[in-house]
């Protein structure tokens, strides 16, 4: 069986037959755990940057979200979508890994310019547009950031976000209206009114 070919619910629902209960890993995980690691590795490690974890240490962080994914597999639905389970773990890892470390962080320290890979160092207009836009996303109330990240990076509506969040879709659309004013007022122009 190739597991490349099978859905994101498919792979976990295997990994729940073969992952033990309690503090022990089961060896036979490791294929399920390499695929899903894969296809989100990348996406974690962005998401909790996004959500203010340090560049060096969001890896910590979605390595943890693996180890968590494997011990806490049995919790999933597979007849629901695996991505927005999966991103809820993530979010909340990321905020109790930034309560944890009790870190704020700066517009200032996350524009610097020792964090931008030397073969960026020609900024475009988009390029500099995307940090100031990170930046401002950083400085963000978090109730307002998590909609911001989850409907523009990961295009997911306010519907799924809602039932993520455990809110009415109603709330998350009034939370990324008052998200979309916050960018507003920071970049001291329209931005214009995509939904």
């Amino acid at each position: 069986m190739d597991l490349k070919k099978l859905s994101d619910e498919e792979v976990v629902a295997c990994l729940q037959r073969v992952a033990t209960d309690g503090d022990t890993f089961a060896p036979e995980a490791l294929p399920y755990l390499e695929v899903l690691y894969e296809r989100y590795f990348d996406k974690v490690t962005q998401w909790a940057q996004m959500a203010g974890v340090k560049k060096q240490e969001a890896g910590d962080v979605a390595q943890e979200a693996f180890i968590r994914l494997y011990y806490r597999c049995h919790s999933y639905d597979p007849s629901r979508p695996f991505r927005f389970w999966f991103f809820k773990l993530v979010y909340n890892l990321s905020m109790t890994y930034l309560k944890r470390q009790q870190r704020y962080f700066s517009l200032e320290e996350h524009m610097a310019f020792e964090d931008i890979p030397e073969e960026e160092k020609n900024f475009s207009e988009k390029f500099q547009f995307w940090h100031v836009f990170q930046g401002i996303l950083y400085e963000m109330p978090e109730k307002l950031r998590v909609v911001v990240m989850w409907h523009l990076l990961e295009d997911m509506s306010f519907d799924e976000i809602a039932h993520i969040l455990n809110i009415s879709s109603r709330q998350v659309r009034n939370r990324y209206d008052k998200a979309l004013e916050w960018v507003r007022q920071r970049l001291g122009r329209d931005i214009g009114d995509e939904r």
